[in-house]
């Protein structure tokens, strides 16, 4: 089964058996498991997890990655708020996140927040002007645990200064504790 994955998804595709399916999806569901380590983090979850944050931080838009220590994706999400609701964040901020986000290495993260003493991280935040007036980036990186990381957190969030915080560690912490809570359940 692991060294022919495509067979596997021929073959769940092609059958019309239940029992069938059934079995697939326990064999998919432990080979995920294998692949990611165990990890419970889905696309889903990181999306659910950022729009909670922005709405409740009145941000206008931010975007989170989770990786193993080795750089690999595990997870991310984007999205701004609009007036339909929530939305992919543009191309233009993307291409900013992408920048930001290899910022700070682990030896760069040993920092001493209060709000992330419990969360057991080295993290570093920044905060930038953006392109527009009063709007800020706030950033942070997080690498968990923090001595010898298995992972390596991102969060970055565009802010109004006029609707709150826009410093990057307490407005990008609420990202980084429910993703480590997510990770250790």
């Amino acid at each position: 089964i692991l060294e022919y994955p495509a067979k596997c998804v021929t073959i769940y595709i092609h059958t019309t058996s239940l029992l069938m399916k059934r079995y697939l999806l326990i064999v998919a569901f432990i080979l995920s498991a294998l692949f990611t380590n165990g990890q419970t983090i889905s696309y889903d979850n990181a999306q659910q997890i950022l729009s909670d944050v922005l709405m409740a931080q009145k941000a206008l838009q931010g975007a989170v990655t989770l990786s193993d220590i080795e750089g690999n994706s595990i997870a991310s999400a984007d999205c701004r708020m609009t007036k339909r609701g929530l939305e992919p964040c543009k191309q233009d901020f993307m291409n900013v996140v992408a920048e930001k986000s290899k910022q700070f290495s682990h030896d760069d993260c040993r920092a001493d927040y209060a709000e992330l003493k419990g969360l057991n991280v080295a993290a570093k935040g920044a905060t930038v002007k953006a392109d527009r007036k009063r709007h800020y980036w706030g950033s942070l990186t997080a690498y968990y645990p923090a001595e010898n990381p298995q992972y390596k957190i991102f969060v970055i969030m565009e802010q109004d200064m006029r609707n709150g915080t826009y410093y990057g560690v307490p407005l990008c912490t609420p990202v980084v504790a429910r993703m480590i809570e997510t990770l250790k359940n």
